[in-house]
């Protein structure tokens, strides 16, 4: 008697040990998806700001090319002065720009 009672608890315990398991991997599962997610959610959203700060910022460099090429069209003749007062400002409002340079034209 004592041997069915301790065969049939064992199978019991077994089950739900084993439908536990099953539980158990079935929520880590579905949980570590929704991690993953989210994970790529946020790598998404972080990406997609970096990608447009990076083409603003060439934006703002282009435009300041821009400015100086329209600065020489708009005048007959700029010396090395009126070239680096043009440009100084840009050195404050964009940090990223690091040189501005006068290179005179030479004649062959």
């Amino acid at each position: 008697m004592k041997m069915k009672f301790a065969a049939k608890s064992w199978i019991g315990i077994s089950v739900i040990l084993i439908l536990g398991l099953a539980i158990s991997l079935f929520l880590y599962t579905g949980e570590l998806n929704s991690v993953e997610q989210k994970i790529n959610s946020v790598l998404k959203e972080s990406s997609l700001e970096r990608i447009q700060a990076i083409k603003q910022e060439i934006n703002e460099n282009l435009n300041i090319n821009i400015a100086i090429a329209a600065f020489f069209q708009a005048s007959n003749f700029v010396t090395r002065e009126e070239f680096g007062i043009f440009v100084s400002r840009y050195f404050d409002t964009h940090t990223g720009i690091q040189a501005l340079e006068w290179i005179p034209i030479v004649q062959s």
